[in-house]
């Protein structure tokens, strides 16, 4: 084998022929040929071999190429059609390239890739660069960047790194996604989550599962006293938050609405919070499924209607107890005499359930004896089980209590367990009969104490109203009526079982009388039973001569007339009065007869009879009582006969209805009817219920004899003779007109505005929605305008309220022409107005109607005897482009509302996003504001009122500024304006003045030079009621002398009223306060005024020295003559001058120069905190470099 340092050797052979190809080495080889070192065909195999290497490494690298140029081409298409923005830079930042996502997202007017950020976020985009270069990749999170539509773009910024292509430079790919959207949405959800968590209302969704577990509540829920986290475990089940008197309801009824497929359900319950409080809540969920994460849901919403149920509640109890009242008075009047004890008890027993204690008893003074009888007594079911405490109970007298219910109009105890210790002897005696709660009640008539109704709670402790003493007392007035007329009856069957005893056993008084000519009547014979009658026996009435001495006198001369004075065959009857020998009266009835007597010549004989009628008198008493109280009833008494022809009448019918009794006795009852033509079903219901022998129960409906209908609570009875026979029906009633009409009027303001009649908020929302839901199905447009008339509150302050209302009548009248036969106007309040147009078909059409409506308002208004002219802005929403739901379309309509009168009113705009988004800017700035109030967020800056001259403080102004936790500091002009559209300018106010008067204090205890500080009022703070008062207030809480604090008020405030601001700014300048006139020259303020204003201080608006100074400023000359024409009436008037936004030398020589000492602003001192503006305080002037 040749060595490969050989010349003949295969690899040096090798070698030559590549340099004979590589470098042209021709000679050398044909040295070496002619040497016989090498051959020919050696080398030219050698050739032939390393020329195919070449050609294969040829094509090898041509097809390489073809890849990384087809590579390239991917990479580029695939970098200009990515939907993201795209850019490729340099490694400095240079901007290379970028895609057609990237331009029409981004502002690309810049060279280097800091600078598309904003100014805030260009440190972040230059540090994403340098790790970039530094780590191969970077990424950052809602960067801010310019974009293509002048307004800012929030997005996430991702950078990696490419290599270098053989000498080229390394490429840097910058990828964005855009978050802008994602942050709004997410401000707005924590919008939404304040308004809902600020509601009553409370958003649930339950699984569809036994007892409802709960997977989510809204965070508001916590107002119950749960945490929201323990609603989405469904450990908790909203049927056991349901009163356990409830629960079965409210599932059936949901059970129900599912069966029957109602879209929605609505029910009203009681639910209990975690502190065990009860409340009414309605609750209100729709009956389709959703699906959850453990399996299907309902959702719905609960919103407390505590207050509502407890109106209702209340307005329940007084329908209940006037139907108490009238069942009670029912069936004292249609009772028997052997009735009345059960009646009582039965009446007992309807107190006792309407009051919801456990006992109600009735106990009734001894007629013989000191004392209590218990006469009467009902118990509850639940309490009444054990019979044998009850009969203990039962026959406890409450004599102990009789003092005291004699003394006092009633006795209320409503927890035995939180008697005072001085009462245990109390304590003991009714926790002994396991009483809880009592009330007393003295039963009385014609001041007269008949006995107590008493009323116990025996499981819990019963709170009594001042209403509800007050209803029960009317009840034991009742009640004291059914004891008269129980004892009357007690009475009158006693006195009826003696006259049947003395009747038994003897007869009627007879007597014979003789009359001689020329004497006197004299008794010769008379029964041995007129000693019953008089007292007096037979024998002593024959001595006496007769019983004409025992006649009362008011009734001597009917005897005498009708008995004595008789002539012969007459016959004659009367009713007289007799006095017994007792003292009592008694009645008889005298029958007498006049014959001549055959024994004696010209004698008269005298036969007659007496009857005593006494109990007959005392019970025609009874029954006029009676009659009287039925008369007098505050109800309505009707009785007829069972055809229904009427017999009797009380006053309250006459007085109701209008007819006398005379007129319409004897008349049908049906004559009364509500309907002239047929009987209504009610009439027919209640003869049919008469027929059987029932008692019918309702509302009936008659007409007065005006013509007017009548509503009645009616109870209409059947009367039973003795022998058990229907002979009368009687009717008792209640005018319940006005309350019917009440019920109607309530229900027509529910839905109606009083004013113009239109349809008011709630209304127009169900035809809105039934608006939609035809549209969304027959496929056309609908369209809302919001409207409101401009400066109506001028024509209510000059022309008064009533040609307001009479204004707002007449564009009801007007607007209502414009409708077609689905369209709807509606009245919001004031003077809002909302326009409904339930088809459109195409949106230029709202132009047109918006048109006609500015056309109708502009139309001359009479107003009495005054033409009115108005105008009116309009917002339109439209239905399917802005919305879907009515509120949110109400909403939208409003939001174009109060765009168009930003932009100068009488006009009228579509509903754009962008109104949305700037109403909920303002809505989250002032309710920051209100945190930042709760919160102490506010903070006052100071700035120093100089001698321009020295620099020497003569005095600070407080300014305000607002540390928000998230946004930093807010500039005022920000948050000012918002303060006083919203009225917290007026809770502003007040917390600036504390901080200046605690500032002061603190400055005083620290031993800092003090000096007056100057806070501003407001034009609203100014006009407040009692202003001088609450200022006083808070420097005497803080005490601070007067004289350390100074008011500054702008020209404008001082102008709404001049002669209220005169009255007010005195009374601030009585407390010793300075005062001052803040941007002075701007106002327009009168002369003949501002030297009655007691002002010490005139302040130089800043714009007035802006230009002055600058040569080339256009004004210049004018400011200047103005500032000094400010500065020559000061001094004439003898105030102090201070010049605000002092800013320059120049200015400051222009104040001296025109006699000007005193000044402000950043040529002297910024605005400062309290803590950087002491170290100024302590030198007393401000650094020479700064003035």
């Amino acid at each position: 084998m040749k060595s490969k340092s050989d010349p003949g050797s295969v690899a040096s052979i090798r070698e030559k022929a590549r340099l004979l190809l590589r470098d042209r080495a021709i000679e050398s080889i044909v040295e070496e040929l002619h040497r016989g070192e090498i051959q020919l065909v050696d080398i030219m195999e050698e050739l032939y071999l390393y020329h195919r290497e070449i050609k294969l490494q040829q094509e090898a690298l041509r097809a390489s190429q073809i890849f990384s140029d087809q590579a390239l081409a991917r990479f580029a298409q695939l970098f200009h059609n990515l939907p993201v923005p795209a850019l490729a830079l340099a490694t400095d930042g240079t901007l290379k390239d970028h895609n057609k996502a990237a331009k029409d997202a981004l502002a690309l007017d810049c060279r280097l890739f800091p600078q598309l950020a904003t100014r805030e976020d260009a440190t972040k985009l230059g540090a994403a660069l340098q790790e970039a270069r530094a780590r191969g990749h970077a990424a950052r999170s809602e960067i801010r960047l310019r974009s293509a539509r002048y307004e800012t773009l929030i997005a996430d910024v991702r950078l990696l790194q490419l290599p270098a292509l053989e000498s080229d430079e390394p490429e840097i790919i910058c990828t964005f996604v855009d978050q802008t959207d994602r942050i709004k949405q997410r401000k707005a959800l924590v919008a939404t989550a304040e308004v809902v968590d600020a509601s009553t209302t409370v958003a649930v969704r339950w699984e569809a599962k036994p007892g409802w577990p709960l997977v989510y509540a809204s965070e508001n829920v916590r107002h119950w006293g749960f945490p929201a986290q323990a609603f989405a475990s469904g450990y908790v089940h909203l049927i056991d938050l349901v009163h356990p008197d409830d629960r079965d309801r409210v599932e059936r009824c949901f059970a129900a609405a599912i069966d029957k497929q109602q879209p929605h359900f609505t029910l009203t319950c009681r639910l209990i919070r975690a502190d065990n409080k009860v409340r009414w809540v309605e609750l209100e969920a729709s009956t389709k499924r959703i699906p959850g994460i453990s399996g299907p849901c309902y959702q719905g919403l609960i919103r407390d209607v505590t207050e509502r149920e407890q109106a209702q509640a209340a307005l329940r109890q007084q329908l209940r107890f006037k139907e108490l009242i009238s069942e009670i008075s029912s069936l004292f009047a249609n009772s028997l005499r052997e009735e009345l004890d059960s009646k009582l008890t039965e009446a007992l027993a309807r107190i006792g359930r309407f009051a919801s204690v456990d006992r109600c008893y009735l106990q009734q003074c001894s007629g013989d004896a000191p004392g209590l009888r218990p006469t009467h007594s009902w118990w509850s079911s639940r309490s009444g089980k054990d019979s044998e405490r009850r009969r203990h109970i039962d026959a406890s007298a409450l004599d102990l209590w009789l003092p005291r219910v004699a003394q006092e109009p009633y006795i209320s105890i409503p927890d035995v367990m939180k008697l005072p210790p001085e009462q245990d002897a109390l304590r003991s005696e009714l926790t002994g009969q396991l009483i809880r709660s009592r009330l007393l009640l003295p039963v009385r008539s014609a001041g007269q104490l008949l006995g107590v109704l008493g009323l116990d709670s025996m499981l819990k402790a019963r709170a009594w109203s001042e209403e509800e003493i007050r209803l029960l007392r009317l009840v034991s007035e009742t009640i004291a009526s059914m004891l008269v007329r129980q004892r009357i009856e007690v009475e009158r069957r006693a006195s009826e079982m003696r006259y049947q005893h003395l009747s038994a056993s003897m007869s009627d008084v007879a007597y014979s009388s003789l009359k001689r000519a020329g004497g006197r009547y004299q008794i010769d014979w008379i029964t041995d039973s007129a000693e019953a009658l008089t007292g007096y026996a037979a024998d002593e009435l024959v001595a006496r001569g007769g019983w004409s001495a025992l006649v009362l006198l008011d009734d001597r001369q009917t005897f005498m007339q009708r008995a004595l004075d008789i002539e012969p065959g007459a016959k004659t009857s009367c009713e007289l009065r007799l006095r017994h020998r007792d003292g009592s009266t008694r009645w008889v009835r005298a029958t007498t007869e006049c014959q001549e007597d055959p024994d004696h010549q010209g004698a008269r004989r005298l036969y007659g009879g007496l009857i005593d009628i006494t109990e007959r008198k005392t019970r025609e008493t009874e029954l006029q009582r009676l009659a009287l109280l039925v008369e007098q009833s505050p109800s309505i008494v009707v009785m007829t006969d069972l055809s229904g022809r009427i017999e009797y009448v009380n006053a309250r019918f006459s007085q109701v209805t209008g007819y006398a009794a005379e007129e319409i006795r004897g008349s049908q009852i049906q004559q009364l009817t509500a309907e002239e033509d047929h009987p209504s079903p009610t009439w027919l219901t209640l003869w049919q219920t008469l027929r059987s022998g029932e008692t019918w129960r309702g509302e009936i409906a008659s007409r007065t004899k005006s013509g007017q209908r009548l509503w009645e609570q009616a109870l209409v009875t059947p009367l039973r003779d003795e022998q058990g026979v229907i002979s009368h029906l009687v009717k008792l009633g209640e005018d319940i007109s006005d309350k019917k009409a009440l019920t109607e009027r309530l229900t027509y303001l529910i839905h109606y505005d009083p004013l113009t009649g239109l349809p008011n908020r709630a209304l127009m929302r169900e035809r809105i929605d039934r608006a939609l839901a035809r549209a969304k199905h027959d496929g056309h447009g609908v369209a809302l305008l919001s409207i409101d008339l401009d400066k109506l509150k001028l024509i209510n302050d000059s022309l008064g309220h009533s040609a307001g209302d009479e204004l707002l009548r007449e564009v009801a009248q007007r607007l209502q022409g414009l409708l077609g036969g689905e369209d709807a106007l509606g009245r919001f309040g004031g003077d809002n107005f909302v326009l409904l147009v339930s088809r459109l078909d195409q949106a230029q059409d709202s132009v047109a109607l918006a048109e006609q409506v500015r056309e109708q308002l502009e139309q001359p208004i009479k107003l009495a005897d005054d033409l009115a002219r108005i105008t009116g802005s309009i917002g339109i929403a439209l239905y399917p482009e802005d919305s879907e739901t009515a509120e949110e379309l109400i909403s939208h309509a409003d939001a174009a509302l109060h765009q168009a009168q930003s932009d100068g009113r009488r006009l009228y705009r579509f509903y754009t996003p962008a109104l949305n988004e700037q109403l909920l800017e303002q809505f989250q700035l002032e309710q920051a504001l209100r945190h930042g109030l709760e919160h102490d967020e506010l903070m006052l800056y100071y700035q120093p009122r100089v001698d321009i001259r020295s620099g020497e403080i003569l005095s600070l102004e407080a300014l305000v500024r607002w540390n928000h936790p998230e946004w930093g500091l807010v500039e005022p002009a920000r948050f000012i304006p918002i303060a006083e559209a919203t009225g917290l300018i007026l809770d502003l106010g007040p917390v600036v003045l504390r901080a200046a008067c605690k500032q002061i204090k603190a400055w005083q205890e620290a031993g800092v030079p003090i000096v007056p500080i100057a806070v501003n009022l407001s034009a609203k703070e100014l006009y407040q009621d009692a202003l001088a008062t609450r200022i006083a207030e808070i420097m005497t809480a803080a005490s601070v002398d007067p004289h350390q604090l100074e008011i500054e008020i702008t020209e404008s405030a001082t102008m709404h009223s001049v002669a209220k601001a005169i009255e007010i700014l005195t009374a601030l300048r009585s407390l010793g306060l300075a005062l001052s006139m803040d941007d002075f020259g701007t106002g327009h303020a009168s002369l003949s005024y501002l030297n009655q204003l007691p002002m010490q201080t005139i302040k130089i608006d800043r714009s007035f020295l802006t230009k002055i100074g600058g040569h080339t400023e256009k004004g210049a000359d004018q400011h200047a003559t103005i500032v000094k024409a400010i500065i020559g009436l000061g001094l004439n008037l003898g105030l102090k001058i201070i010049a605000e936004g002092v800013e320059t030398a120049s200015q400051r020589d222009f104040l001296i120069e025109h006699g000007c000492d005193v000044g402000q602003g950043h040529l002297f001192s910024l605005p400062l905190p309290a803590e950087k503006i002491e170290p100024l305080l302590r030198s007393g002037s401000v650094p020479p470099t700064l003035h």
